[in-house]
């Protein structure tokens, strides 16, 4: 191929992604953090991560506003909501709100009925030109002097059975802007990421996201997901803290238990925790923390939590010191990495042949000295549901479609590194030891045959070496007399 063909076609591919990415929108988002000095306890910390709010930033207006928008998955509309600026200066805010008064292209949309409906033009990055969007009012009345928040409504049901107020995704898609309903929320790192619009992530992202490794579980309503079932790695903690590192056969362990009963999940994006059932309660508490509370190595903080969406209710907030819960300052005869040794939780698809598992390292948020378990417990009621948040969806980017209502993830059939230690693996364990015993017995006989083979080559040489030597004893005895009897 000649250098000019091959020009040519770099250039066509190049194009066509510049066509792909025409249909998608990419919006950058962050966080807001909860400031903290030399003191930081369960309370701040509940409060810093119950509601997690992705902080959208668009650019509105003529000239260009920088507004942070937020996600609302409940809602079904685009709404501007009137809010005053942060004052809190216990929080790292940039609050940045809009202010109509200074829009030069705010207009009411005349083509609806409804005289709370406006229109203004939004800049999104790398698109060209601006796009002409509606939005509504909380109050229904705008104030020009005032400033509000954009809020990005992501429940469709209302829409798709006719319920028609702007909504931004469903309107880019009507608008022709994008091609697809579909969303996904990517996190670059701790602090922020992009929210996408229009397609899945393969077109975004091909490299990255191949679409080759794309599988989708189905959703009902409230993002729940279908998951087959849910196991946690076993780990005991006995009173006699010696037995425990004991060699002794009795003390070997099933690597994972059965699993457990109630596996009903549901996506919540709008928080930075895991709620937990009062079953993992349980289970993670006679196997894992109480240990550690009665050694205080951690301990339980039950915190009253409110706020204005969501009523009164008491959770059970967990916390280890961290130089105790790492090993890395002996407690009486402990050092134990309790930290590293933390059971994985699993909640395993048979749908898509995967186990997406929770280690450590999503687990617990580090301040100061103590590490924060990000599954909290309702006090106030027997949870039997998961609300999976942060923790969850953080590390396996998924990609949400309300028109097929399903939800999926680039993580590929049957390729969970973990998947084969999970499923079936009490029969696993034992296969694994039965196969150990195996080679152990099997390496034992190839050993014993070698030497025989050894000892039995080693005769047969020895005795073709004794032969000879023998047969040129006698042939020097036979010559040398033979010869002398000619001399003589």
């Amino acid at each position: 191929m000649s250098s000019k063909n091959y020009l040519i076609i770099i250039t066509f591919i190049f194009c066509l992604n510049l066509v792909k990415s025409a249909n998608i929108i990419s919006i950058p988002f962050g966080f807001n953090f909860l400031k903290y000095n030399s003191y930081y306890n369960s309370t701040n910390f509940i409060y810093d991560y119950f509601i997690r709010e992705l902080i959208l930033k668009i650019n509105i207006g003529t000239p260009p506003q920088k507004v942070n928008a937020k996600l609302d998955k409940d809602s079904p509309c685009f709404i501007f909501k009137k809010e005053t600026p942060n004052k809190n200066e216990n929080y790292d805010t940039n609050d940045k709100l809009f202010y109509p008064n200074i829009s030069s292209c705010l207009i009411t949309n005349n083509e609806v009925s409804n005289s709370y409906v406006f229109e203004d033009l939004f800049h999104f990055e790398k698109m060209n030109e601006s796009v002409k969007m509606s939005f509504s009012l909380d109050n229904q009345t705008m104030i020009m002097n005032e400033s509000y928040t954009p809020v990005i409504g992501l429940n469709f049901e209302p829409l798709f059975r006719g319920n028609m107020c702007p909504n931004l995704i469903y309107d880019l898609k009507k608008m022709k802007i994008t091609d697809k309903l579909i969303w996904s929320v990517i996190y670059k790192n701790k602090y922020d990421g992009i929210f996408v619009i229009g397609d899945e992530l393969s077109e975004y992202n091909s490299v990255k996201y191949d679409k080759m490794n794309y599988s989708t579980l189905y959703l009902n309503k409230d993002y729940q997901m279908e998951f087959e079932s849910i196991y946690i790695q076993d780990w005991y903690y006995k009173s006699d803290y010696d037995s425990l590192n004991s060699s002794s056969s009795n003390n070997i362990k099933n690597k994972f238990k059965e699993k457990l009963n109630f596996t009903k999940t549901y996506l919540n994006i709008n928080s930075g925790l895991i709620i937990g059932t009062a079953e993992y309660k349980e289970y993670i508490d006679n196997n894992f923390f109480n240990y550690l509370f009665n050694k205080s190595i951690c301990k339980s903080d039950i915190i009253n939590y409110t706020n204005d969406n969501i009523s009164f209710n008491e959770y059970y907030v967990y916390s280890c010191y961290d130089k105790w819960f790492t090993g890395q300052r002996s407690q009486r005869y402990q050092s134990t990495n309790y930290y590293k040794d933390f059971p994985k939780l699993i909640f395993s698809s048979k749908r898509i042949e995967y186990n997406f598992v929770l280690t450590n390292e999503q687990l617990f948020e580090y301040y100061l000295d103590r590490y924060y378990f990000s599954i909290i417990f309702s006090k106030n009621n027997k949870n039997d549901v998961w609300q999976l948040g942060e923790p969850f969806y953080k590390k396996f980017t998924f990609t949400m479609n309300p028109d097929s209502k399903t939800i999926g993830f680039y993580v590929g059939k049957g390729k969970s590194k973990e998947i084969n230690e999970t499923i079936n693996s009490n029969s696993l364990n034992e296969n694994n030891n039965a196969l150990k015993i195996i080679l152990i017995i099997g390496g034992i006989f190839l050993g014993l045959g070698l030497l025989f083979m050894a000892y039995y080559i080693g005769t047969i040489v020895r005795e073709k070496r004794k032969k000879r030597a023998n047969e040129l004893k006698d042939d020097d005895y036979e010559y040398l007399p033979e010869e002398n009897n000619k001399i003589n």
